[in-house]
C-alpha cells in the first residue's frame, strides 16, 4: 500500500520504475526467469487493468484526453496480445528473448509516453485531492484485478470494472496451482 498522501501519478511513476526493474533482470538474463516473468506479467497486467478502469476515464474527460487515451490504448492491446503469446512460448523457448526484447522497447515507450503526455494532462486537469482518491481506486483496482493477461477482455472502463474482478480470481487460482507445482517439482 501507498502512502496515503501519494497520488495516482506518484503511484503509477512508481509501478513504472518496477516494470523497468522487471524488464532489464528479464533481458540481463536473470537465474530466476520463470519467477521473474510471472512477477513482471502480474505487475503489467495489474497496472493496466487500473490504469483502464480508473486513469483513463479520468484523462478522457480533459480537453484532448481522447486522442491521448486512444493512443495509449492501442499500444496496450498489443502489449497484452504480445504477452499472451510470450507466456504461451516459455521463458525457456528459443523465441521467447528475440520477442521478449520488442516487447520491453515497446514497454518502455509505453510507459515513456504515459509520462510525457497522459500524466501531465492529468496532473494540470484534477485536483490534489482528485489525484489522491484516483491512487486509492487504482490499488483497490489492482486487488481484485486479473495477473494475467486477457486480450479478448476488451479495454473500456466498463469491460475491465465488470470482468476484472472475475479474471482476477480465476487468474489467482491458477497462480496459486502453478507455484504449488513449481514447489513441489511438478
Amino acid at each position: 500500500m501507498s502512502n496515503p498522501d501519494d497520488d495516482v501519478i506518484e503511484v503509477l511513476l512508481r509501478q513504472h520504475r518496477e516494470v523497468e526493474y522487471l524488464l532489464d533482470l528479464l533481458v540481463e538474463g536473470t537465474t530466476a526467469r520463470p519467477e521473474t516473468f510471472d512477477a513482471l506479467v502480474g505487475m503489467l497486467t495489474l497496472h493496466e487493468s487500473a490504469e483502464e478502469q480508473v486513469v483513463h476515464p479520468a484523462v478522457r474527460s480533459l480537453p484532448g484526453g481522447n486522442a491521448v487515451v486512444d493512443a495509449r490504448l492501442d499500444e496496450e492491446h498489443e502489449a497484452k496480445h504480445v504477452l499472451a503469446d510470450l507466456r504461451e512460448l516459455g521463458v525457456d523457448d528459443p523465441g521467447f528473448d528475440e520477442l521478449f526484447e520488442k516487447f520491453a522497447t515497446a514497454v518502455r515507450h509505453h510507459a515513456s509516453y504515459e509520462e510525457l503526455y497522459e500524466f501531465p494532462l492529468l496532473r494540470a486537469g484534477r485536483q490534489p485531492e482528485d489525484l489522491r482518491d484516483m491512487a486509492v481506486s487504482v490499488e483497490a483496482a489492482q486487488t481484485v484485478g486479473p495477473t494475467h493477461p486477457h486480450p479478448h477482455a476488451g479495454e473500456s472502463a466498463l469491460a475491465n470494472t465488470v470482468a476484472a474482478p472475475l479474471l482476477g480470481a480465476f487468474d489467482r487460482v491458477l497462480d496459486a496451482v502453478r507455484d504449488f507445482s513449481r514447489a513441489h517439482g511438478h
